[in-house]
């Protein structure tokens, strides 16, 4: 709401009154900013922010240190010299018609006119 001069008391009293609470009002509006921009950079964080170094309490930077298992000695693993060899896998192949099956050759020939191509040459 904006006064027009006409529009404010002559009282001086009620003026600085005035004054007082549009300072009040301007001081509200810029911490309201400053914490929504706040929350616009917290939220910004946490949706494109770096995942991998993701912490137990969002709000502290520190990362969890020596949360790894103690490293243990492997034991010795039979003898070094013999080598495993997998086996191969090897494809599926189609089993063989059986041999009772009649074998019928079908040979398609075709007319004169569908044995030439378009530019004259033979069709093989």
């Amino acid at each position: 709401m904006k006064l027009m001069p006409e529009d404010l008391p002559d009282d001086p009293v009620l003026l600085k009154q005035m004054l007082l609470e549009a300072q009040d009002a301007k001081e509200a509006y810029a911490t309201h900013i400053v914490d929504l921009k706040e929350q616009i950079k917290l939220l910004r964080d946490r949706i494109f922010g770096r995942k991998s170094e993701q912490s137990a309490e969002p709000n502290t930077p520190q990362l969890a240190l020596f949360n790894e298992p103690e490293s243990e000695p492997m034991p010795p693993v039979g003898d070094a010299d013999e080598e495993v060899v997998a086996p191969v896998k090897r494809r599926g192949k189609r089993k063989p018609l059986s041999a009772e099956l009649p074998r019928i050759e079908v040979i398609h020939e075709l007319p004169e006119h569908e044995l030439t191509c378009a530019c004259g040459c033979r069709k093989h």
